[in-house]
C-alpha cells in the first residue's frame, strides 16, 4: 500500500475515533498503528486520547452514547408534536406550523451541510479507492477479484432492497402526508430509449460543470476514470493530486463529523414538523420502511451465507468467528472505525493472507458499500412511492445502478450516506424535501447497513482467498 494511501488511512479513521467509546478508541488506535506502520501521527492521538479521559463522567457518557441521544431526540419529538396538534385544536392558529418550522431549523442546516460535502467526498472516496489497484501479478488477480466481487455484490444489495419495498410498499401509506412535501420530477425520470446520442451524453463535456451542478452520473464516471488513471501512474507524478484528494475527503468528513453532533437536535425539529404537518401516518410510513429494510438486510445475509457455502466455508463457523467485528461495526455505525479489527479477524481467525486481508478490507471500507446500496436504493423507492410516482423499469434500473455507483464513494461513516442519498433522488426525480421521513431511523438503519458491510468485506477477502487457491490448484 502506497504511502499516500497510508497517510489517508490513518488521518480518516483518526477523524472517527474521536468521536467514538474510550475503550473502542484506544483498541481502535493500536491496531491502526500496527495496520500502517506508522509513529507520527501517533503522539497526536495518544494526546487527543488523553484530553477526552480528562472530560468529567457524566459528559462523557453522554456524549459518546450518540445512537441514545438520537432515539430520546426521535421519542421527544413525537411526542412535542403530538401535544402541539392537541393545542392547536384549543389554540387555533398559524403559531404552531410556524412554531414546528423554527424547531426544524437544525434539521434542515443538518441536510444542507451533509448535501454540501457529498460531491467532493464522492470524487475523492472513489478516486483514492481505485488508485491503490495494481496491475501485475497476483495483486492484478486480488483486484480482478475484488472489482467483480464488489459490483455484484452491490447490485444484488440494491436489487433486493428494491424487490422488498416494492412487495411491501411502505411509502403509501404516507401518500398523504408528502404531498406537502413536494412532486416527482417526471422530466428528471429515465427511458428505454437508447440511442448512440444517449450514450454519448452520458460522457462529460465540461468536468467543472459536472462538479458545479452536482451530476451523480456523470462525477461518478469522473472518479472511476481518474481512479483508474492513477492506478496506472507512475506514484511520484500522481502524488501532488493524490495528497490534495486526500486532504479533501479528510476535510469533508472532518464537516461531516462536526455536523453529526447536530443530529439529536436535528432529528428532535424534525420530528416535531411532520407530526404537525402529518399526524400519526408519517410514524405508520416509518415503520413499514424500516421493517422493509431490516427484512432486506436479513435477506442479502442469507444470500452471503449461501455463497460461502459454495466456496467451502460454513455459515454457522462464518458467524463464530466473525461476531466480534460484526458487533463492534453494529455498536460504532462505522465500518472506518471497525477496520483494524476487521483486518485482524480475517488474519487471525479466517487464517487470510496478509496481502489480501490488508489490501481488501481497507479497499472495502472505501467503495465495497453492499449495505449503503441496500439502504439507498429502498429509500429512493421508499420515498418514490410516498410522493406518488409511478416506477416503471427504466426507473428501477437507474436507482440500482445509482446506487450502485454511489455507494462506491460513501465513507464508512455515521451520516456521510444521507448526501450521497440526496444526489440519487435527484437523479430519478425525487424531491429531496422527503428526507426527513427516513431521517428519525437512519441511526437504526445505518447500524444494520454497516454490519452487512464489515460483512461483506470479509466475504469478499474469503472470495479473493478461495479464487486465489483455485487457480494455483490448477498450474
Amino acid at each position: 500500500m502506497s504511502e499516500i494511501v497510508r497517510d489517508e488511512t490513518l488521518t480518516e479513521y483518526f477523524l472517527v475515533a474521536r468521536c467514538r467509546h474510550p475503550v473502542f478508541r484506544h483498541s481502535l488506535v493500536t491496531n491502526l498503528l500496527q495496520f500502517t506502520g506508522q509513529n507520527h501521527n501517533s503522539r497526536m492521538i495518544e494526546n487527543d486520547i488523553a484530553t477526552e479521559k480528562a472530560l468529567p463522567g457524566l459528559r462523557e457518557l453522554i456524549r459518546t452514547y450518540l445512537w441514545l441521544k438520537l432515539l430520546i431526540a426521535m421519542a421527544l419529538g413525537v411526542g412535542t408534536g403530538f401535544l402541539l396538534l392537541n393545542l392547536s385544536e384549543k389554540y387555533p392558529g398559524t403559531w404552531v406550523a410556524v412554531l414546528a418550522d423554527w424547531l426544524a431549523l437544525p434539521g434542515s442546516v443538518y441536510l444542507t451541510v451533509i448535501q454540501m460535502v457529498v460531491v467532493p467526498l464522492i470524487l475523492s472516496s472513489i478516486v483514492l479507492a481505485l488508485s491503490q489497484i495494481s496491475q501485475g501479478g497476483k495483486a492484478k488477480k486480488i483486484a480482478t477479484t475484488a472489482v467483480v466481487y464488489i459490483m455484484c455484490s452491490t447490485a444484488i444489495a440494491a436489487t433486493i432492497g428494491i424487490t422488498v419495498v416494492e412487495i411491501i410498499k411502505p411509502g403509501e401509506a404516507i401518500q398523504e402526508s408528502a404531498k406537502s412535501m413536494g412532486q416527482m420530477d417526471v422530466s428528471a425520470r429515465p427511458g428505454l430509449n437508447i440511442t448512440p446520442q444517449t450514450i454519448v451524453k452520458l460522457i462529460p463535456e465540461n468536468i467543472l460543470g459536472s462538479l458545479i451542478s452536482g451530476n451523480l452520473q456523470e462525477i461518478i464516471l469522473i472518479a472511476i476514470v481518474f481512479g483508474l488513471v492513477f492506478s496506472r501512474m507512475d506514484r511520484d507524478k500522481s502524488r501532488t493530486f493524490l495528497e490534495f484528494l486526500v486532504g479533501t475527503k479528510a476535510l469533508c468528513m472532518q464537516i461531516i463529523t462536526w455536523t453529526v453532533r447536530l443530529a439529536p437536535y436535528a432529528i428532535f425539529g424534525l420530528m416535531v414538523r411532520a407530526i404537525v404537518n402529518s399526524g400519526a401516518s408519517v410514524l405508520l410510513g416509518m415503520a413499514g420502511y424500516l421493517f422493509s429494510v431490516m427484512l432486506a438486510f436479513l435477506l442479502l445475509a442469507v444470500v452471503y451465507l449461501l455463497w460461502l457455502m459454495c466456496i467451502g466455508t460454513g455459515p454457522l463457523i462464518f458467524l463464530q468467528k466473525s461476531k466480534e467485528p460484526l458487533l463492534l461495526a453494529f455498536s460504532l455505525s462505522s465500518s472506518a472505525a471497525t477496520m483494524p479489527t476487521t483486518i485482524q479477524t480475517a488474519k487471525d481467525k479466517f487464517k487470510i493472507q496478509p496481502e489480501i486481508a490488508d489490501f481488501l478490507i481497507p479497499l472495502g471500507t472505501s467503495v465495497n458499500m453492499a449495505g449503503s446500496a441496500l439502504w439507498m436504493s429502498s429509500a429512493t423507492l421508499f420515498l418514490a412511492q410516498a410522493f406518488g410516482g409511478d416506477i416503471d423499469l427504466p426507473t428501477v434500473i437507474t436507482i440500482i445502478l445509482m446506487t450502485v455507483g454511489a455507494s462506491l464513494g460513501t465513507p464508512g461513516v455515521p451520516g456521510a450516506g444521507l448526501g450521497v442519498l440526496s444526489s440519487t433522488l435527484r437523479s430519478v426525480g425525487v424531491p429531496p424535501s422527503g428526507m426527513p421521513l427516513i431521517l428519525g431511523i437512519d441511526r437504526l438503519v445505518d447500524m444494520g447497513a454497516t454490519v452487512m458491510n464489515v460483512m461483506s468485506d470479509l466475504v469478499m477477502c474469503l472470495t479473493a482467498q478461495w479464487n486465489i487457491n483455485r487457480q494455483e490448484r490448477k498450474k
